[in-house]
């Protein structure tokens, strides 16, 4: 009798407007940790260093917008969407003009936030859907992944200046590149 692994993981594939690509997995993959155990290896409390500056804790849309435009980086807003993967409504920004985007939501509450951005791999190519499978992401750039109080950021890009206003407003990456 042939052993049987586990079951297939469903086909999906759509284009979301903010540059990705959701595609899961063709071979069977073994079972995704729970969201417990993400949390542990992916969201972690970084104490600041010895002359390093605190994160504003900026948690909202309207104060992370104006932070970044103060901060030379050139938003565009796009649209709002949903993504299947994800609770909380997104608002997509290209910025500037080139191929980097950024999608902020805000959730009920911190803990939800931090329970969203659990679920994204470490290295954010990856997030454990709604219903509990694991779903392969294609970023046309690389993910940053920051959570500040009910806001969770996902940049796809590489230009530092944004990851360093980024950083400022929000505290340190959570999950990405």
């Amino acid at each position: 009798m042939a052993a049987e692994g586990p079951a297939p993981m469903r086909s999906l594939r759509h284009l979301v407007p903010c540059g990705l690509v959701a595609v899961a997995a063709c071979a069977p993959a073994p079972s995704p940790p729970p969201p417990v155990a993400l949390a542990t290896s992916t969201v972690r409390v970084i104490t600041p260093q010895v002359g390093q500056a605190q994160p504003l804790g900026i948690a909202d849309v309207a104060g992370l917008e104006a932070h970044l435009e103060a901060s030379g980086v050139p938003l565009d807003y796009d649209q709002d969407t949903q993504l299947e993967y994800f609770t909380a409504p997104v608002r997509v920004y290209h910025i500037g003009g080139g191929t980097d985007s950024l999608m902020a939501m805000t959730y009920e509450s911190p803990a939800a936030a931090l329970d969203a951005a659990a679920r994204l791999a470490p290295d954010a190519r990856s997030v454990v859907g709604l219903d509990g499978e694991r779903i392969r992401i294609e970023w046309l750039g690389m993910p940053h992944v920051f959570v500040s109080g009910p806001l969770l950021v996902i940049y796809i890009g590489d230009d530092l200046a944004v990851r360093t206003a980024l950083s400022t407003a929000l505290g340190p990456q959570v999950a990405g590149a």
